[in-house]
């Protein structure tokens, strides 16, 4: 008898993220706005989160690590990264016919010109930013039962991540990488 062959586990949303980019940019598409504030989360190094327990040499215990909290803390320092790199980066990628930025999406979307998507998306930032302390308030308070020790190390994680978008920012404004040559 013929074993059934097995099949091939599905693909993480990461990779799929990647997978769903690299369509695009062959199909000369856009995602919808809809679509793009996940598929660029999960295209712009989620696991660097994961990476920072290490650098902090504090983990994360599990109940906390999936919950809604803990999960939107990191989320929304993601997007605040992205969103901020997307304005920034997106002469150098609408010369390079670059399908994955936010403003790009927008205006495709909405008609709208660069300065209006740009505004859209500053706005939303905005928005995302009182998201993130939210999200930071809600780990800390999460927090009030741990160990002295595990809870100081946990409230230093939470205060790197909820301030990775500022050390973003600063790095984007000194950065040569998106200067004109």
């Amino acid at each position: 008898m013929a074993r059934p062959r097995d099949r091939p586990p599905a693909p993480a949303p990461r990779r799929l993220a990647f997978l769903t980019q690299i369509a695009h940019r062959a199909a000369r598409t856009l995602p919808s706005p809809e679509e793009y504030p996940v598929l660029r989360r999960e295209s712009n190094g989620m696991f660097m989160f994961d990476v920072i327990e290490s650098a902090c040499g504090t983990e994360v215990p599990e109940p906390l690590a999936s919950g809604a909290a803990w999960t939107e803390l990191c989320a929304a320092s993601n997007d605040l990264t992205a969103w901020r790199n997307d304005i920034r980066s997106l002469a150098k990628e609408s010369a390079n016919d670059e399908p994955t930025n936010y403003v790009t999406v927008l205006r495709h979307a909405h008609g709208w010109s660069d300065a209006e998507a740009v505004a859209e998306v500053e706005k939303r930032i905005l928005q995302r930013h009182e998201e993130l302390e939210g999200a930071a308030a809600d780990v800390r308070a999460q927090l009030a039962d741990c160990p002295e020790e595990l809870r100081a190390g946990l409230e230093h994680l939470t205060d790197v991540i909820a301030h990775i978008p500022g050390g973003h920012a600063a790095w984007l404004n000194t950065s040569a990488r998106y200067q004109p040559a």
